[in-house]
């Protein structure tokens, strides 16, 4: 009987362990989603940057 409740709370921190890990995957999948967005818009800013800083040709 021992045995069974031993088994059964094996198999539950088992399931947490599973779902914490799903968890932390998820998490670092959506912060490389959001870190390469913020890399093209701040390459976007940095070339609207650069356009605006060139002087017009033909004064």
């Amino acid at each position: 009987m021992v045995g069974y409740a031993v088994l059964i709370l094996i198999m539950y921190e088992g399931t947490i362990l599973m779902k914490l890990w799903a968890w932390v995957v998820h998490t670092r999948i959506t912060l490389q989603k959001e870190l390469a967005e913020i890399r093209l818009l701040l390459a976007e800013l940095m070339e609207a940057r650069r356009t605006e800083a060139v002087p017009p040709s033909g004064d």
